[in-house]
């Protein structure tokens, strides 16, 4: 659920159909989900800003988001993780993967979350972890004069230049150029998962995304019919079969982070190497680079590995 000014009218719908749904929120579209009785399953979040900087003021001081999950990145600003929430999941961050904490935090094959605006990261994130379907509300991606959903806050977007995208009814919108690298990234994402995982988009109003099925949210929404085709029993049987659900934190973390610490330590020695030489060179007008290359070589092995701290 994004924070679009759409997401307005497509608060009745949500409250009717909200149990044919996993509901995950952004962090803006909290306040106004709740102001209307809709609490989600989850919220999410992963910008590595401080949410709770003076311009922004994004992170509810509201007890009634004490037990809604936060999914947070790796990269997330630790006022963040000082919110009252219920509990937190850790997703990979990309640059992270094959790295010694990566691995012990999220095993050896973890979900490769990509993009660069939070709902085409939860979009990426939930295909891979296999989603049946992914729906979308709230999702714009078009200027309009009115601010986000949520009355508190009065920021809105505006439009520079003639940049419009096409919209769902067939009009063309005025839009940015951050919104279009979202809208792209949806669709690419569409056109990636779209023969493992339904990609519909509900938003009322905004920009035609490719790849996805823009459809009413409604009761003929394919997931509301087959939630309403599944009975009590069906259920517990699914839930039975499914097993555990959720990330499980694998490995010996304290090792893995004595591993990434011995490594920083070695990349902090390999650079002092570099820096030495390039004096030396200096003092003695020298322009045999024999040594400084290896020493850069040398370095360069480590920055280069997967997932390394440095390099990210």
């Amino acid at each position: 659920v994004s924070p679009g000014p759409s997401l307005l009218d497509s608060l009745p719908k949500i409250l009717e159909l909200r149990q044919a749904f996993v509901v995950v929120s952004l962090i803006r579209s909290l306040p106004v989900l709740s102001d209307f009785g809709i609490i989600p399953d989850f919220a999410i979040i992963v910008d590595a800003i401080d949410h709770n900087a003076k311009h922004l003021k994004l992170l509810p001081n509201d007890s009634r988001f004490s037990d809604i999950p936060l999914i947070v990145s790796e990269y997330v600003h630790p006022t963040t993780l000082e919110a009252d929430f219920g509990g937190f999941f850790l997703m990979p961050s990309a640059e992270l993967i094959g790295g010694p904490l990566s691995t012990a935090l999220h095993g050896e094959n973890p979900p490769l979350c990509v993009g660069t605006s939070v709902a085409s990261f939860a979009v990426s994130m939930f295909a891979e972890l296999g989603a049946a379907s992914i729906t979308l509300v709230g999702q714009d991606l078009s200027v309009s004069s009115a601010s986000y959903a949520a009355s508190n806050q009065k920021v809105s977007r505006r439009h520079y230049g003639e940049l419009t995208c096409l919209g769902i009814n067939g009009e063309q919108l005025p839009t940015q150029d951050d919104y279009l690298q979202f809208k792209l990234e949806l669709e690419y994402l569409a056109s990636k998962y779209g023969k493992q995982v339904k990609m519909f988009n509900c938003t009322t109003f905004g920009a035609l995304l490719d790849h996805w099925l823009h459809l009413q949210l409604d009761v003929t929404h394919p997931a509301v019919v087959e939630h309403s085709m599944f009975s009590p029993e069906r259920a517990e049987a699914h839930s039975t079969l499914a097993g555990p659900t959720g990330l499980s934190v694998s490995g010996n973390i304290v090792n893995a982070i004595e591993d990434e610490l011995t490594s920083l330590a070695l990349i902090q020695q390999l650079i002092e190497v570099v820096v030495a030489e390039i004096q030396s060179l200096l003092s003695r007008g020298s322009d045999d680079l024999t040594c400084l290359e290896s020493a850069e070589a040398d370095l360069l092995t480590y920055l280069n590995s997967s997932g390394a701290l440095a390099k990210f």
